[in-house]
């Protein structure tokens, strides 16, 4: 019986996981973010679809800034409005496990 709910609860967490991860997806297409660089669209370094950019770009260096064009209701822009703070913050990233390829586990701050 142990075994059966172990299994149950570790296919429990990783639907969890899978529903969570389509929600984002979902709320990011209908944002449509676009790379903006002094309010104009920046053409070479537009990014991918998800408004990433596979470039190393600081904010505070060039002046770029992720806009978002659409809306969604469980969308929100995350930073602070003074810019005093980065809206995310990786705290912590630990190596990934024997035999795996993502990080074991990763902790961030989010500034809303």
């Amino acid at each position: 019986a142990g075994d059966y709910l172990l299994r149950n609860f570790r296919l429990f967490r990783l639907e969890s996981a899978y529903e969570i991860r389509g929600d984002v997806v979902d709320a990011i297409k209908r944002m449509r973010p676009a790379l903006k660089s002094d309010g104009y669209t920046a053409e070479g370094n537009a990014g991918d679809y998800y408004g990433t950019n596979h470039m190393d770009h600081d904010e505070d260096e060039d002046g770029d800034k992720t806009e978002f064009h659409g809306w969604a209701r469980m969308g929100l822009e995350l930073g602070s409005k003074k810019h005093d703070k980065p809206g995310v913050r990786l705290i912590r990233v630990d190596p990934p496990r024997l035999g795996e390829r993502v990080p074991s586990r990763v902790i961030a701050e989010l500034v809303l």
